[in-house]
Formats: C-alpha cells, structure tokens, sequence
C-alpha cells in the first residue's frame, strides 16, 4: 500500500498546482525525425496505471471505465474512457536494473486502475547521478518556473562518483574521511587543489521552489505515449519532458558466494565506499587481507589507493586480475609492465591471470578457489569487473535496446520518443565519426545529461563526444580518449630526459630538428596512439594533462597518416600557454 500522505508531504513538497494538461493527441507519440542509423519504433508500450499515492480522498469520484484487450498480451487492462491504447513492437532483451528502475516485469500483465487525477510535473529525471544533475542544473538555468522532479534509488543527493576511487584516497590528509560514516562529511582536494565535497550540491539546492527530490524511489514502468510514470509504490505521475538517466549497476560475481556476506562488496556507490572504507580501519591489529577482483581503471586506482592507506594498519592488499594484469585491456604490455610494478612497489599483491571458481565463508574470513587450484584467504572482498546499464525501466515501457553496446536507443540529439531523452551510462546513440556507442564515463555523463535538457527545452543539438576518463595509479596520471584498446596497434612517443624548465618554448627550440622525445624513455611522460586504417582513434596522456585539446583535434581530424614519424608529432608534445589554459578551462 502507498505510505500515508503525511510521509510523503515530507519527501515530495506538492508545488502550486498547474493548469491540468490534456491527454496528448495521436500526433504526440510519433517518433523523432530520423536519420539514416537511426530507426525509432513506432508507436508505445499500452501500460497499466496505478492508484496516486497522493489522492487524499477519492471514495466520491465517479469514473467510468472500459476494458480493453491487450491483442500482444492477452491481459485486460483498464483505462479512462476515450483514453487510447496503441500497438508496441517487442523490445530487445537485456537484463539490468538499478538507480531509479524497479524489476523488469511485464508491465502489460497487470490489471490496474486509472485515479481522476494525478501528479504533474514540467520535467521529469529518472535517475539522481551525474547525468541526472547536470540536467537539473541546466533545466534550472533555462526554465527557472518550470518543475522539476528528480527520483533516485539511492539513499543521498546526487554526488561526484570519480573521487571515491581517486581522490578520497590519495588527498595529503584523509584521516578526516577514515572514519566518516555521512556521505555529506566525504571531502577531497582537486585538480586545482581545492578542498571539495563530493555532493554536488547542499541539501537548500533541493530546497529551492518547484525542486523536488525523491530518495530510495524507484521507477517501475512508463509509457512514453500517455506521458506517465509509475513508481514502484503504484503512484502514478505525468509529464511534460522526461530525462532517463538511470546509470549502470556493478557487474557481480558470477561464481558460487555467498550473497549476503558482509565481507563482499561491490565498488560503484558512496555506500560502497564506506564499506570498503570500515573494512580497511577495523583491522584491531590483527594482520588483514582485502582482495580487489578486477583489471580495469577503479579496481586498479582502488588497489592503489587501499594499498597507500594499509601502511597505516596491518592490512595487506590483493589485486586478482583474469587477463595479463592491470589495465591490460586498454595499455599495450610495456605500460601495464610498468603499472605493474609501480602497484607492487607500494604494497599491492598482484595475481594476474586467476580465475575465481567460488567463493566460501567461515567465520575467520573468506577462501577464494581459483581455476589453478589455489585458494586465497581474505578479510575482504572487493568486486570491481564493470558495470551494465540499467534497461529494465526501457524494457518496460518497450524502448529499443542496443543489442550490442547495450543502453536504450537514441538519436544524436539524445532523444528516444516526442519528449523523452536518456543521458549518461544507459544511452545508446549515434554519432558520424564512431557510429552508433554508448559510454560509461564521468564527463560523457555530465556532457551528456547537459545537452539533452538542452533539447528537453525545445533545442535540437546533435551531441558529440569522443570517450574520454582518466585515472591517478600512485604517481602517475593518464587520459585516455577515444578507443583505447590494447589489441590495436600503438604508436608512442616519449620525453628522454628531465622535462625543461621553460617547456613552453622547447618545441619551437627544436623546430625542423630531431624530435626531443624518444622511445627508450622510462615512460615518465609520454603519448599513446592507437591505430585503425592508419587513423588515430585512440589516444592516451601519460602524465600530459595539458595536451587533451590537441589530442582532441588529432582525433576529430580523422588524418590517414602514412609514417610513424607523423602520428608522433599529431599531438605537438609540449603546449603553449594558451594550450594550457584552454585544456584547464
């Protein structure tokens, strides 16, 4: 049964009440314009609607009804009167759930019936991640009147993902965040050397009119015609415009374990965090273990981090990759020798090439069998293989689903129906340069989120972005852009040498010379080109943060080169100052 309307008073301010909006016409659910790699589905998911959980008293209101049967579904389902019902092709299977979706049911299969009234809102976000508040902030920039509902599975407003694999661990003085059990009292130092939360904003932000926030809501099905929600409590809201932005979850172990063991996580949340942190301090000087399982970017900063924190306890730190190490997936092998060794030399175990085969617990830990018949004893275990975008809100409401990057199907203005967009982890869309990709990173994440309230606000901008995260590994730092992967050939280019004191002028010092940079460096600082028909498409920074808006142009300038000599020299290996500020900026 919904809660009583006093709780909810609490959780959702109702904002002053808007003319009513009327059912929209036939003509509101046809697709967008398409383009030639783009291809909508026509028509919407015919969708059961639920009792509002904010009808204070509904036992006089006549209404009148009609059955209609489902022709797909076999199911009756009621509707108001003259309300219509349209055909849904089948969506594409893809499991997934998480922030801001409930289980994905056959939402058609569910007899259910209509209130007179319901909950109105200009805009609508599903989902209370990154995407999600860099929507608000621009929804709230462009249409100050206009309001806004954001719904989050999680417990906490919106707030920075990136530092609780980075930062949080490696600021000057993280005794502060050791013992933090808030989420608000998490602070870190960044780029600039700033002190910052990792909440995007303070609680009076959501505080301000016509803003309202759901925490721990999920949203269990929409219908993309009718312009309406449903949230996992049967309420039933209807909309203007509307965002998903419901993220991606951790992929899980795949192998026997233990469910609900507390000495198993996964690595996404702040929550999360806060786990892993209490493991690391409840150590009472008896010698620990924590294992992270994972060789990409966060198990691999996440073992670096822990490892730099251990000293100060009697913890050991383990990192178990199933390939050839860490990031073995994204650096050619001389790199991931060197990330290697780095991890190992502050404190990290690595074991490369262990596949787990289960997991056991007793109650002195965990023992971790691996395919070679070892088996690992371990304090703690940290998951970290990825993540997998949550789709179960799209299945409902019979949205396409890219069967191959995964993420709902959207064109290159971010939009999936007339007045329904996705940003962040769950977009599929289409770009000219890298065809049709969905990315699952930070800044595509904000990026993203911002440009599609920029066409919820009637706009109609293409969006383009090329793959771009970055990562801290003890003393390095490195950005990768575009396809980064390690089974493409590379070309690198690396400094011999201290760098020059004035490294402004030293390109233009050894203009129509030899090249300053050389192979046999120790890949201090140095660039990285991956290669497909002779076109840079990836490209990564190694300790050359100022370089992003070159690398940026070598990539889009999509150039076939036709020696090596030429794709060291795309990215000029030393910036101007007005490079560098640009790449600040």
């Amino acid at each position: 049964r919904p809660p009583p309307p006093t709780l909810l008073a609490v959780l959702l301010p109702p904002p002053p009440p808007p003319p009513p909006l009327p059912l929209p016409s036939s003509s509101s659910s046809s697709p967008p314009p398409s383009t030639s790699s783009y291809t909508p589905y026509f028509g919407a998911a015919a969708v059961a609607l639920g009792l509002l959980w904010f009808a204070q008293d509904t036992s006089n209101a006549a209404e009148e009804t009609v059955v209609v049967e489902d022709t797909n579904m076999g199911e009756e389902m009621y509707f108001e009167e003259n309300e219509e019902v349209a055909d849904a092709p089948p969506a594409h299977s893809h499991d997934g759930k998480g922030e801001g979706e409930g289980d994905a049911t056959d939402a058609d299969s569910e007899e259910l019936q209509l209130e007179d009234e319901e909950e109105f809102f200009d805009y609508v976000i599903v989902g209370g991640g990154t995407a999600g508040y860099a929507a608000l902030l621009e929804l709230k920039k462009r249409d100050a009147k206009g309001s806004i509902l954001m719904i989050s599975a999680e417990d906490v407003p919106p707030y920075e993902r990136p530092p609780l694999s980075k930062e949080l661990w490696f600021r000057p003085d993280p005794d502060s965040n050791t013992k933090a059990q808030d989420p608000s009292s998490l602070r870190f130092y960044d780029w600039q050397q700033q002190e910052s939360s990792i909440m995007f904003a303070n609680a009076k932000f959501y505080q301000q009119e016509n803003v309202h926030l759901l925490l721990n809501f999920t949203v269990n099905d929409i219908s993309p015609s009718q312009h309406l929600i449903k949230l996992g409590d049967g309420s039933i809201v209807k909309y203007g415009k509307c965002l998903l932005a419901t993220g991606s979850s951790p992929l899980p172990l795949s192998v026997p374990h233990p469910k609900k063991s507390s000495r198993i996580s996964t690595f996404q949340t702040v929550n999360d965090f806060l786990k892993v942190n209490s493991a690391l301090e409840d150590t009472d000087d008896v010698p620990k273990t924590i294992t992270v399982v994972g060789s990409g970017y966060v198990a691999t900063e996440l073992a670096f981090g822990l490892a730099l924190q251990a000293k100060k306890s009697n913890t050991s730190i383990v990192q178990l990759t199933t390939d050839n190490g860490p990031l073995s997936e994204m650096l050619p092998p001389y790199l991931c020798e060197r990330v290697a060794q780095s991890a190992v030399e502050r404190g990290v175990k690595l074991i490369s090439g262990a596949s787990i085969t289960g997991v056991a617990e007793s109650p002195d830990g965990l023992l971790i069998g691996l395919e070679n018949g070892e088996a690992l004893k371990s304090d703690y275990l940290v998951v970290a293989l990825g993540s997998q975008p949550n789709t179960a809100l799209a299945q409902n409401g019979k949205l396409e689903i890219d069967p191959i990057n995964g993420g709902v199907v959207a064109n290159p203005e971010l939009q999936i129906r007339s007045d329904l967009y996705a940003a962040g982890d769950i977009v599929s869309y289409y770009d000219p340069v890298m065809k049709r990709k969905r990315i699952p990173f930070h800044i595509h994440a904000f990026d993203s989120g911002r440009i599609a309230a920029i066409n919820m606000m009637g706009d109609n901008r293409s969006y383009f972005a090329w793959p771009k995260t970055w990562g801290v590994l003890g003393d390095d730092e490195y950005t990768a852009m575009g396809i980064v992967d390690s089974s493409l050939d590379t070309v690198s280019a690396w400094q011999k040498g201290p760098v020059p004191q004035d490294q402004y002028n030293y390109q233009s010092q050894y203009e129509g010379e030899t090249s300053p940079y050389e192979t046999d460096s120790d890949y201090r600082n140095g660039i990285v080109y991956y290669m497909q028909e002779n076109k840079v498409v990836g490209v990564v920074l190694w300790n050359m943060f100022n370089r992003i808006g070159a690398a940026e142009k070598a990539l889009q300038s999509e150039r076939v080169f036709e020696s090596y000599d030429d794709v060291v020299r795309a990215v000029p290996f030393y910036a101007s100052k007005l490079d560098e500020q640009a790449d600040r900026a």
